[in-house]
């Protein structure tokens, strides 16, 4: 479903509301190195970091470095995984 992701992820939103209204549903994906959505939704305006998340910045999990570079600038992670738990958090 990757290249009719958006549709799809409204699609499933919209069924998991009518069956509880109350819940919230995100989108998670591991690696930005086969899934460009994150990039064209933020190009798109969609809202990030509410709904979707991508993890890794171009880069597959096989390939994290032991040592995580210290610098801002290099970032290997594109969407913090405690920004989803916050989410979540706020859900409770």
């Amino acid at each position: 479903m990757r290249k009719n992701w958006h549709s799809h992820f409204d699609e499933r939103e919209k069924q998991l509301s009518e069956a509880f209204p109350e819940s919230k549903m995100f989108w998670f994906v591991m690696t930005s190195c086969n899934w460009d959505g994150f990039e064209k939704a933020l190009e798109d305006g969609l809202t990030t970091e509410k709904k979707l998340f991508c993890f890794l910045n171009k880069i597959w999990p096989t390939q994290i470095p032991k040592e995580i570079p210290k610098d801002p600038k290099i970032s290997i992670f594109l969407t913090p995984i405690e920004n989803l738990l916050k989410e979540i958090k706020c859900l409770s």
